[in-house]
């Protein structure tokens, strides 16, 4: 029996329809190189320590492509395995697999805000893991970098920490001159003229209030 897919109300404008993965939902099984990374990624780390988060990817990925087809099979059974259990789980699973996605906000005004640490590493991390594997779903690579962020190393951390702080640095430099922009505007707005007749009618009412 085919799981379900909830459906959208149908709504106008950009975005209308989408949907992504509800998070309830099993997880699909990992490729045997998502094993043979996770298994190896230390190491990899050790052997070189000034490799970025994009370049450990790219050395991974290197290596995976050189090993021989039996070197291959320990980290292919386990993704056979992580298939069978995401293929229970599916038949137990009685939600749906889609749910809508929230449409996008109305875009703001004014400097764009700084990026944290975090952000910044994400950024990084997810068009790597695209590449190496292009068949997880939106939800499943927020996981696996949120996997990888808890266990990054701590000279990429301070990195990434670093970036976030000339980002800050970026955005406050950037409020300040906007509002000094504003400021500058108002002051060399001209007061609105006052006709002649409306002056006069001003101080008719101006004579009759007092005469009150």
């Amino acid at each position: 029996m085919p799981k379900k897919v909830a459906s959208a109300t149908a709504k106008k404008g950009k975005g209308a329809g989408k949907t992504k993965k509800d998070p309830k939902a099993p997880k699909r099984g990992l490729t045997g190189f998502m094993f043979f990374s996770a298994q190896n990624r230390s190491r990899v780390k050790e052997e070189n320590p000034d490799a970025t988060f994009g370049e450990m990817g790219k050395i991974l990925g290197a290596e995976w492509k050189s090993l021989t087809d039996d070197d291959k099979v320990e980290y292919q059974d386990q993704a056979v395995e992580d298939k069978q259990r995401y293929d229970r789980e599916m038949k137990n699973y009685d939600g749906p697999t889609m749910i809508p996605a929230k449409g996008k906000k109305a875009k703001k005004t004014g400097p764009k805000r700084p990026s944290s640490a975090y952000i910044l590493f994400s950024k990084e991390a997810r068009e790597q893991i695209k590449i190496d594997t292009p068949d997880l779903t939106f939800g499943e690579i927020g996981k696996e970098i949120g996997a990888r962020w808890k266990n990054v190393d701590a000279d990429d951390k301070v990195r990434f920490e670093g970036l976030a702080k000339e980002d800050k640095g970026r955005y406050e430099r950037e409020c300040k001159a906007l509002e000094a922009a504003q400021k500058a505007k108002e002051a060399s707005v001209e007061p609105e003229e006052v006709s002649e007749e409306e002056a006069v009618s001003e101080d008719e009412e101006a004579s009759a209030s007092e005469s009150d």
